[in-house]
């Protein structure tokens, strides 16, 4: 089972709503609608999302302060859904933060094309690379895929999340602390108990013959 991208859309529109739950199926992304403009930040600040939409008329805020809050605390790339923008408004959306702006009226393939295209982007300006490579070992950052050569091993989000963070950085000693805070956060960064069960977790999903793939993804541990 492969990580799907993680979309968070901001909408009080029904329609749009729903339109936007059909368009991005189940099966490619999960999606979650906020239902107030607090829990979108707290969201964004805590576990950003890989992408949020936001609906330019939104009723009970400023969606362009909306946009310079979340950016305070979240890189997140953000899509603007509008109706009928003049291009003073595009261009303060994109110089505030925004990525990029769709129609309402946008055919449903093409908001898929225009979400798997910016999370691509996101994710190479990130990583550098969409791919990253240890051995037999295969991490396809834009598809949430690992694959051992050609078996493709399920991982949770954090497992997931976790393998990122050694392959980026194979070969160099890594300290506790910093590992958990990558992953997981201020609120588990000295839960180093924990750290040692998801690692014995994704050692089990891609050793071979009790070794860890590859002679470089040795994980080392400075306290």
């Amino acid at each position: 089972m492969r990580r799907k991208p993680t979309i968070l859309t901001v909408n009080d529109n029904k329609g749009l709503g729903s339109f936007l739950k059909k368009s991005l199926k189940p099966d490619n992304f999960f999606v979650f609608a906020c239902s107030s403009y607090s829990q979108c930040v707290r969201m964004c600040g805590s576990r950003p999302p890989d992408l949020v939409i936001i609906r330019h008329h939104l009723a009970d805020h400023d969606s362009r302060e909306f946009v310079r809050l979340i950016r305070k605390d979240c890189h997140s790339p953000i899509i603007i859904i509008t109706d009928h923008p003049s291009d003073d408004e595009l261009i303060d959306f994109l110089n505030i933060g925004a990525n990029d702006y769709l129609g309402t009226t946008i055919n449903a393939d093409v908001i898929v094309a225009k979400v798997q295209a910016i999370i691509r982007t996101e994710t190479i300006r990130q990583f550098g690379a969409p791919l990253l490579l240890n051995g037999v070992l295969r991490m396809d950052l834009v598809r949430h895929e690992v694959f051992v050569e050609k078996n493709l091993v399920g991982s949770t989000p954090k497992e997931f999340e976790l393998l990122r963070f050694f392959l980026l950085h194979k070969g160099q000693m890594l300290f506790h602390r910093d590992i958990l805070l990558a992953v997981w956060g201020f609120a588990h960064g000295g839960d180093v108990a924990y750290l040692r069960v998801y690692i014995g977790q994704v050692r089990k999903k891609i050793d071979l013959q009790g070794e860890l793939i590859g002679p470089h993804l040795r994980v080392h541990f400075q306290t």
